[in-house]
């Protein structure tokens, strides 16, 4: 049997950049700690179980989740200490005749060795008071725990006033305990340790065309003009504007790659702040204030040339309309759709996917030139990343290129609050990380809903009523542009069906909602 315990919250420095979560909440990699945590035990075969704050309120995914997984949850009374909640957790369940492993909630390992009484043990890095496991050795114990006897366990616990470690030791002194030393443990339950275990976890994953180190990462890929534009972009920020961007250490072409290695940040992206850490309104208000202050700097820098900024406002059309049908016409022939049949979302009939296009294509202002400025390109939540101590956000993963392939910084400042809308408005990280629900009633009929708390609520409704660059949202013809970007990544995205449909879904839910706003 495995144990998880996480039935108290995150300490409070790390609360304040994450919300109240308790330890296996926390987001790790676009998804929660205890994923990651169940991923190490699931082919055992054991029967897994989380205990969890009795105060805290699953959300339907995270109970989806976890009923897929098979895992049991045990809520524990608030404020028990450690001890007891694993003595209150273990009589909940009642499984005394096997071995239990206990994993604490904070804690990570690249894997584990399920054998009877053993504990884990690891260097320690940080000063804080970890619990020693051996002064001459300078280890401490590293959240992983095996007990042959958990009647034996609990009472050694309880003899010892709920100290677990002293109960730990007591229990060894009747039945020898083991000591690992680990090389791969990973505690996330300071804020140190969190990011630094998350650069660490990133660091294993990471594929061929990211290499992580404790202070560079280095990008590559065969799309040789891709990387130099995004290391152009970076390196050609006015020098006011630095602070936005990694600095770059080094670019090139080596071999028949382009690469460039840039600053690491140790900082949380927007996408997991936003979809899995409960904030209250005023630091909402502090993040979207610092994505509304980016686009405020950004739009202060245009072409110096009038002939450019004609040229580059002609050739943003080609973000919209003719890029959308190229992409529909492309998505229908791969899944056999018809663009000319009629949907029905949510139980709203709406026109077909053509009409559709060509609706909002007419709704978004064409030729602009007032909206020709310096623009990221890809301004959604995965590439902001957001500085607490400083209240400000770093931007990654820029465009870099115009409409014709060519090295750029300029843009349509329409598509970088686009992009930003396409997060908060159109879910769209919700919809990566699967927490929605699709389903088929008929062909061209179907329904999407996703689980919003009021964080979530209340970040949309602070963005509806903001202004960018002097602009509101209606002005910069957000809503329509957002329709277009998620029928233009249809094909895009179909490596993974379901997630595909959840963003036609999405397309016709956001249309739906302009034509409500405008009865």
């Amino acid at each position: 049997m495995i144990l998880i315990t996480s039935a108290a919250y995150i300490n409070p420095s790390l609360a304040s950049e994450l919300g109240k979560l308790p330890p296996c909440m926390l987001p790790v990699q676009n998804r929660r700690l205890y994923l990651h945590q169940i991923a190490l035990f699931e082919a055992s075969g054991e029967a897994i179980y989380i205990s969890l704050p009795i105060s805290y309120e699953l959300s339907s995914h995270d109970y989806k989740l976890l009923a897929e997984h098979h895992v049991g949850v045990v809520k524990v009374p608030d404020n028990l200490s450690l001890g007891q909640s694993i003595v209150y957790s273990l009589n909940s369940i009642g499984r005394f005749g096997e071995t239990v492993y206990i994993l604490h909630g904070d804690t990570l390992f690249a894997s584990v060795d399920l054998q009877p009484d053993c504990y884990v043990v690891a260097k320690a890095e940080d000063n804080y008071s970890w619990a020693e496991a051996d002064a001459m050795t300078e280890t401490v114990y590293a959240g992983f725990f095996a007990f042959s006897s958990p009647l034996l366990l609990i009472k050694s616990i309880t003899e010892v006033n709920n100290d677990f470690i002293a109960g730990v030791n007591r229990y060894g002194q009747k039945c020898p305990m083991k000591r690992i030393l680990s090389e791969s443990w990973m505690d996330f339950g300071l804020v140190n340790t969190y990011y630094r275990s998350i650069s660490n976890l990133t660091t294993q994953r990471a594929f061929n065309s990211m290499q992580i180190d404790r202070f560079a990462i280095k990008k590559s890929s065969l799309d040789v003009n891709k990387m130099a534009a995004e290391s152009n972009w970076i390196q050609s920020l006015p020098k006011d504007l630095r602070h936005y961007a990694p600095a770059i250490w080094d670019s090139g072409v080596v071999g028949d790659s382009g690469f460039y290695e840039m600053e690491y940040y140790y900082l949380n992206s927007l996408a997991n702040l936003f979809v899995f850490c409960p904030h209250p309104r005023f630091v909402l208000n502090d993040i979207l204030g610092a994505c509304q202050a980016f686009i405020s700097d950004v739009a202060r820098y245009r072409p110096a040339d009038a002939g450019t900024i004609k040229q580059i406002a002609h050739s943003n059309n080609e973000l919209f309309l003719p890029k959308t049908l190229k992409r529909l016409e492309l998505y229908a022939s791969e899944v056999g759709v018809s663009l000319d049949m009629p949907w029905k979302i949510n139980g709203v009939e709406t026109p077909s996917l053509r009409e559709i296009a060509v609706e909002t294509g007419a709704m978004i202002s064409n030729d602009k030139t007032e909206f020709v400025t310096l623009m990221h390109g890809d301004f959604c939540f995965s590439n902001i990343l957001y500085d607490f101590k400083s209240k400000s956000i770093k931007v990654i993963d820029p465009r870099g290129i115009d409409n014709g392939g060519n090295i750029s910084i300029y843009g349509d400042l329409r598509y970088d609050v686009g992009k930003l809308a396409h997060s908060i408005i159109g879910l769209y990280d919700f919809i990566i990380a699967g927490l929605f629900d699709y389903s088929e009633w008929a062909p061209y009929d179907i329904k999407l809903e996703f689980d919003l708390n009021e964080s979530i609520l209340a970040t949309q409704e602070l963005f509806r009523r903001m202004a960018f660059a002097g602009w509101n949202i209606d002005e910069l013809n957000v809503y329509p542009i957002l329709v277009h970007l998620f029928l233009s990544m249809l094909p895009l995205h179909n490596d993974n069906v379901v997630r595909q449909k959840a963003m036609l879904a999405n397309a016709l839910r956001l249309y739906v909602e302009i034509k409500s706003n405008k009865k």
